[in-house]
């Protein structure tokens, strides 16, 4: 990686949650996006996609999910328990549950040109001056980072 780059947008995290961002942020200028994990990746946590990231997809994407990336079951609804107070009751959200390394391989797609994606990268540092961030970045297995 070239060490004297410029960005008007840094993102730490390649997840769903950086990936909408890095997109949204690219229409302001080129963006970098950082992760520590190596790319593409297999998470352990699942990929479940609340309804304020189905309508980022939906609205500002103009996407659809692929059936091929959904899993079993495909839609998920939690129930709220208050086991101090006695409070059981279902939460509004549904989630979509889809297939992790999949969807951030499909959201990939998704980004413009202008945005660099990094994997086994982590951020070890930033300076902010007036109008300027200066960081550093280091190889995720990198032993001295």
């Amino acid at each position: 990686m070239n060490t004297d780059m410029h960005y008007s947008t840094i993102v730490i995290g390649a997840g769903p949650a950086g990936l909408m961002a890095a997109c949204a942020a690219s229409a302001r200028g080129p963006v970098l996006v950082v992760d520590a994990m190596k790319l593409p990746r297999s998470k352990s946590c699942g990929g479940m996609l609340n309804e304020y990231s189905q309508a980022f997809i939906a609205d500002t994407l103009r996407a659809k999910l692929p059936k091929d990336i959904l899993v079993e079951p495909n839609e998920i609804r939690f129930r709220y328990f208050d086991w101090d107070r006695d409070i059981r009751k279902a939460t509004t959200l549904k989630f979509v549950n889809v297939d992790r390394a999949g969807f951030d391989e499909w959201l990939c797609g998704f980004l413009p040109d202008n945005v660099d994606l990094e994997g086994n990268t982590k951020l070890i540092y930033f300076t902010q001056k007036r109008g300027d961030v200066t960081v550093q970045l280091r190889a995720a297995d990198d032993p001295s980072a």
